[in-house]
């Protein structure tokens, strides 16, 4: 089904979508290498099937990619990081906590070659929740305690722009207090985020929160 843009107008299939995507990749290489690139090894979720496949390659193809073998995300990973195994013919299990999804799968090392043996994941779960979590639990209770507001809450249209604003700050926190004790969100609220004059937020998000926080999750 093709989606159709209200402010141009136009309409486009996820295969079209995907392929602007690719475009835009192919031209950064092209501006930064000068290397104009027609092949391209393209890394799909463990968990897709063959139509999920062969629509992948329709958008490597309306991209310009003439050649786009598909590898599977748990066997790109473990060749990115340089996966090592001390022993041969073993399993391994390798995991992808990513923004939107998880994706694991059950790899056999066998003479060198790298081989999924079963795979699985959960297209509901991923950093975001996280992301959802710290401002559900911890930003809005701080924000409205000092700035009374009424209906604030995710989903509530009037709140959109606002919301959005906290989501990103708490991805942006989330990350930096993976190396630190401790990040200070400020954030800048306008009317146009809703508010009757304009408003800043401050608010320290301390490493321990976000492991509290993160730990359901990551035990799901």
């Amino acid at each position: 089904d093709k989606k159709t843009f209200a402010r141009t107008g136009q309409s486009m299939s996820p295969e079209e979508l995907s392929a602007e995507v690719l475009k835009e990749l192919k031209a950064n290489v092209r501006q930064r290498m000068d290397e104009e690139i027609n092949a391209a090894v393209i890394t799909v979720p463990a968990e897709f099937l063959l139509p999920e496949n062969a629509a992948t390659n329709r958008a490597g193809q309306l991209a310009g990619l003439t050649l786009t073998p598909l590898l599977q995300e748990p066997i790109a990973a473990a060749m990115a990081y340089g996966f090592q195994s001390q022993s041969d013919k073993v399993f391994w299990q390798v995991y992808d906590f990513g923004g939107g999804t998880f994706d694991t799968a059950i790899i056999n090392v066998r003479d060198g070659l790298i081989e999924v043996i079963n795979h699985g994941g959960d297209g509901q779960l991923g950093g975001k929740n996280i992301d959802w979590a710290i401002v559900e639990s911890l930003l809005v209770p701080a924000l409205t305690k000092d700035y009374k507001l009424a209906d604030f809450k995710r989903g509530n249209k009037k709140w959109r722009a606002a919301f959005a604003k906290l989501k990103w700050h708490a991805e942006e926190a989330k990350i930096a207090v993976s190396r630190r004790n401790s990040f200070d969100i400020s954030i800048n609220f306008s009317k146009e985020d809703g508010f009757t004059e304009p408003y800043v937020f401050d608010y320290e998000l301390r490493q321990s929160d976000v492991a509290r926080i993160a730990e359901p999750f990551i035990i799901k």
